[in-house]
């Protein structure tokens, strides 16, 4: 994860080594299982209202639709971008008392592979339940549709996820005010600490599992320069400062109390 200045931009990035190592370890079962959610995403969305999904045009995935986002967390401001899956358009035509700018009718879609015994089932709920919570709620999403498929990419069975039956389910297993809680300290952390206002300077901020978050101040900070040159140019000048290298820790999720 990068961090750089101005006003605390924050976007999680990788270097090119660590892109084509992430690449390379993916097995063709792992690229198999990741096309078959493009495909569930296909079957289940149309480009227009009232008409069937086109289940021949070839799948582009780099397509996105994206909502922006302005909240706050306790005394941080936030704006941040969101991806949406669709938009239920038959429960946006039945609510009269709907906006244009309402999330309420906002879906997310997901596949996982159905649950044939308990120990699945614990681990769906403890894993990817509460990675499906925290983007569908910062997101202001409040449906998940899951496609459960068989080994052969086959869907079995839809099923919809309310956040408050995600919660509901893994309320034994994790804590939604533990990972805000968490959320708010991470914030404070990088207020606390990044502190050169120059928008040619990048903070890194660095995670591995089981240890503490690392931040670090890039002496070269090339391969993760996120704002280009001409939009410094177009919004402002800034000298740049010559601080030394900063190496700051923040303790890792387990710590957070629940």
């Amino acid at each position: 994860m990068c961090h750089q200045i101005p006003e605390y931009y924050l976007s999680l990035c990788f270097s090119h080594r660590e892109k084509k190592k992430r690449e390379s370890d993916l097995t063709e079962r792992d690229k198999l299982m990741s096309s078959w959610g493009y495909k569930f995403e296909q079957y289940m969305t149309s480009g227009k209202e009232d008409e069937p999904p086109d289940l021949i045009a070839p799948i582009n995935e780099k397509e996105e639709y994206c909502s922006v986002l302005r909240t706050r967390l306790n005394r941080h401001s936030l704006v941040y971008g969101a991806e949406v899956d669709g938009l239920d358009s038959v429960s946006q035509k039945s609510d009269k008392s709907c906006k244009c700018s309402s999330l309420q009718h906002f879906v997310e879609l997901k596949t996982s592979r159905k649950i044939s015994h308990p120990k699945q089932e614990r681990n769906f709920f403890r894993y990817k339940l509460l990675k499906w919570w925290a983007q569908s709620f910062l997101a202001g999403i409040p449906r998940v549709i899951c496609g459960f498929r068989n080994d052969n990419g086959i869907v079995e069975k839809l099923q919809t996820f309310s956040l408050k039956d995600i919660s509901q389910k893994g309320r034994d297993l994790w804590s939604p005010a533990a990972c805000m809680n968490f959320c708010d300290d991470f914030l404070s952390f990088v207020q606390k600490n990044v502190t050169i206002d120059d928008p040619h300077v990048v903070y890194k901020l660095e995670w591995q599992p089981h240890q503490d978050i690392k931040l670090y101040l890039l002496d070269k900070p090339e391969e993760f320069q996120i704002l280009p040159e001409w939009y410094i140019k177009e919004m402002t000048t800034y000298d740049l400062d010559t601080s030394p290298d900063l190496l700051y820790t923040f303790p890792n999720f387990k710590n957070a109390k629940l």
